[in-house]
């Protein structure tokens, strides 16, 4: 799908096409993906960070409350460090 979106820029730079044939997604295709993807998303996001953490974030991005979402975002930030290591 990349190749697809990108075909021209790539051969102006240089690039050889791969020799597959073009794809072509429509707009319900597109959306599936999009949806897909968003989906895996946020369920990626449940696991790490847990439901409540996620929906507070959401909420509060959402509705502009920044003190709280800066909060939550430090939270999620934490999580995130104490994995690094």
């Amino acid at each position: 799908m990349i190749e697809a979106k990108l075909a021209s820029s790539l051969r102006n730079r240089g690039y050889e096409p791969s020799g597959q044939p073009p794809l072509q997604v429509g707009v319900l295709g597109e959306r599936l993906i999009y949806s897909n993807s968003r989906l895996f998303a946020v369920k990626d996001r449940i696991a790490r960070f847990g439901p409540w953490l996620v929906l507070q974030e959401l909420i509060s991005r959402r509705l502009g409350i920044s003190g709280w979402n800066r909060r939550l975002v430090r939270s999620i930030d934490e999580i995130v460090d104490r994995n690094l290591h």
